[in-house]
Order: structure tokens, then C-alpha cells, then sequence
């Protein structure tokens, strides 16, 4: 007779079925005294049933607070959800309008850039990659589209942190885009042969014009109004701006 059977013998045929059932929480020594006291009591099969029986109804209630629990948060995370996504009572019909393009115009840039993430997997070529690239596609491109489809559901639910990151994102994308333009720059009128590098710069003309129109526009003082922004909010928006920037320089000087 081991240490266990004394005690396992005042037991009721619920907690040892718990030990058989269970012998990962027991000490093997207490798994076969438990084993051995049911077989000695000689219990019939609808006895060991409702033993059986009687354990679920025993563990269903020992998880039932942190069921509970469980439910309570879920509930407690789709209110904020909710209440995060829900908008503001709606503008005067100019703001409206204003709130309305910016979305559109920028929800197309998202879908574009989307859809070019996933064509571009089937085609990127990872043998032939250098680091810088395949960082930017698996990395940064990624991260840039959900960034831009984040800010959108945010702006147009009227919440003061979609204001905040649309605007860094528009004064990112100026910049950027000036950087770009000027990188490619040369004195002179291009040759007329050089069509393709004259639409170059044309397109990195309106893309800039469009960024600055953009960027202007929700700094107007009916948008700022309506989103609630004050002066800290705007400082907020250029350090996440300067901050991305110096990011993505301190990236590609890492690199080298």
C-alpha cells in the first residue's frame, strides 16, 4: 500500500476518475492508487457514467469565471472598436466634400498600391534581390499600404489621430516626392527624343502639386475645427513626419 491509498480511499468516485482522467497533475504513484481504489470498489458502468458525468459538470463549472472573464473583455474590446470607428456627427457640406475627396482620391492610391503589392509577389525575383530590396518589399512596402489604409479608416471616421496621420503622410509624401523631382533634375530643356524623362517629370509634378493641395486643404480651419486639432496635434504630426524620414535615412545609411 503506497502514501496515496489511505487517502484515496475517502475520496468520492468523481475526484479519482479526476485523477485517472488527469495524470498529467498527479504524481504517478497517486494516478495508480486511484486506479486500483476504483477497481476495488467494483463500480458498475452506469455508475462510472454518472461519475463521468458528474466531473464535466465539475470542470465546466471551475472554467465558468474565466469564461466569464473572457466574454467581459470581448465585450469590453468591441465597445472601444466600436466606439473608435464610430464617426462624428457630420460636417457642414463643404468640410463633407473636402473629408469625401481626400478619401476617395487616397482609397484609390491604397487599392492601387494593394493591388500592386500582390501582383509583385508573383513576379519579384528573390535570387537577383540586393538587401535594400528585398527589405522594401517584404518590409517596407508592406508596411507603407496597411499605414495608408489604417490613416484612411481613421480620417474618415473623423477621429483626431486619422487628422494627425493623414497629415504626416501628406507632408512625407510633399517631401518625398520634391526630393525626387529635384534628384532627377538636370539644367537644360530635355531633348525631344526624351519624352519618357519629360513625363517623368511631369507626373512628379502633379503627384507633388496633389501631396501640397491635399496637405493644405486639412489644414484648413474648418477641418482642424471639425477634427478638433490644436497646435500640439499639428507639432505631433510633423515629428511623426521628421521621424519616418530620419527612419528611413538612418535605414539606407545602415546598409550603406
Amino acid at each position: 500500500m503506497n502514501s496515496f491509498s489511505e487517502k484515496h480511499h475517502s475520496l468520492d468516485n468523481v475526484s479519482l476518475l479526476d485523477i485517472v482522467q488527469s495524470p498529467e497533475k498527479f504524481h504517478p504513484d497517486a494516478v495508480a492508487s486511484a486506479k486500483q481504489e476504483l477497481s476495488n470498489r467494483n463500480l458498475t458502468d452506469e455508475l462510472l457514467k454518472q461519475a463521468d458525468i458528474k466531473l464535466i459538470l465539475k470542470k465546466e463549472k471551475e472554467v465558468a469565471p474565466f469564461i466569464k472573464e473572457s466574454k467581459q473583455v470581448f465585450k469590453w474590446a468591441i465597445a472601444k472598436a466600436i466606439k473608435l470607428l464610430t464617426p462624428k456627427k457630420k460636417a457642414d457640406t463643404k468640410t463633407e466634400a473636402i473629408i469625401s475627396i481626400i478619401t476617395v482620391c487616397y482609397g484609390l492610391l491604397f487599392s492601387a498600391d494593394l493591388f500592386n503589392t500582390i501582383t509583385s509577389t508573383f513576379t519579384f525575383n528573390i535570387e537577383n534581390s540586393d538587401t535594400i530590396s528585398l527589405l522594401y518589399f517584404y518590409l517596407y512596402y508592406p508596411a507603407s499600404v496597411l499605414f495608408l489604409c489604417a490613416t484612411l479608416v481613421l480620417f474618415w471616421f473623423r477621429k483626431k489621430i486619422g487628422w494627425i496621420l493623414m497629415s504626416a503622410f501628406l507632408l512625407y509624401s510633399s517631401i518625398n516626392v520634391l526630393a525626387l523631382f529635384i534628384s532627377r533634375f538636370y539644367w537644360g530643356i530635355p531633348e525631344p527624343t526624351s519624352f519618357r524623362l519629360f513625363t517623368t517629370y511631369m507626373s512628379t509634378l502633379i503627384s507633388f502639386g496633389f501631396y501640397v493641395a491635399s496637405y493644405y486643404f486639412i489644414l484648413g480651419h474648418t477641418l482642424r475645427t471639425h477634427y478638433t486639432i490644436s497646435k500640439k496635434d499639428l507639432i505631433k504630426s510633423i515629428f511623426i513626419c521628421l521621424g519616418y524620414i530620419a527612419t528611413i535615412l538612418l535605414f539606407y545609411t545602415l546598409l550603406g
